[in-house]
């Protein structure tokens, strides 16, 4: 039954188009890449002998990218507490992915930092879900006041010329202002 379980699992993680498996690495304090399990290699799309003994700047093209996790590495092991961020890595075949990395330290027996581990997540099609929310969000709010902007621009007009009679009080025209009063009502009947 338990095994049944886990294939649950797994066909739920594949329909949200996440990475059930856990990519897992660890790095020393120069950030050079100590271990790494098959799901981390997968992840990158490289072999384990293209990772461990290299650092970040050795395996991704782009500076930002090995910037980003030097600089994740360096908040680690200063202040000693997890870090929690998504970034978007080139992949060795061009291909882009949005992952999720959680580092903790690893302490020593004097409570000293002596590494980092590492677990990536791939959470490449949840932010495209997520974009695309946004996207929608965006548009429902633009058709709303594109919809709602021309019925309430002719009720502010005919209220501003309704208004401009009844502050004249010179010659007030009864009729002027039914027929203004009618044209609000209908607009907003409209509506």
């Amino acid at each position: 039954m338990n095994h049944n379980l886990a294939e649950n699992k797994s066909d739920l993680g594949f329909a949200l188009g996440e990475s059930v498996l856990n990519a897992v690495f660890y790095k020393d304090l120069k950030g050079i890449y100590i271990y790494c399990n098959r799901e981390f290699c997968n992840c990158l799309g490289l072999t384990s002998n293209q990772i461990i003994g290299k650092t970040d700047k050795d395996i991704y093209r782009h500076n930002k990218q090995s910037k980003i996790f030097e600089e994740k590495d360096k908040e680690v092991i200063t202040y000693k507490s997890k870090r929690i961020y998504q970034t978007e890595i080139e992949m060795q075949n061009q291909k882009r992915k949005h992952i999720e990395i959680t580092k903790t330290p690893m302490l020593d027996s004097k409570n000293q930092v002596c590494g980092i581990v590492g677990m990536v997540r791939d959470i490449t099609n949840t932010a495209y879900i997520y974009e695309e929310i946004e996207k929608l969000k965006s548009d429902l709010f633009s058709n709303l006041y594109h919809e709602l902007g021309t019925p309430i621009n002719a009720i502010t007009s005919s209220l501003q010329l309704l208004s401009f009679n009844i502050d004249s009080m010179r010659k007030v025209d009864v009729d002027e202002i039914k027929y203004i009063s009618d044209i609000i009502k209908k607009i907003v009947l409209d509506c």
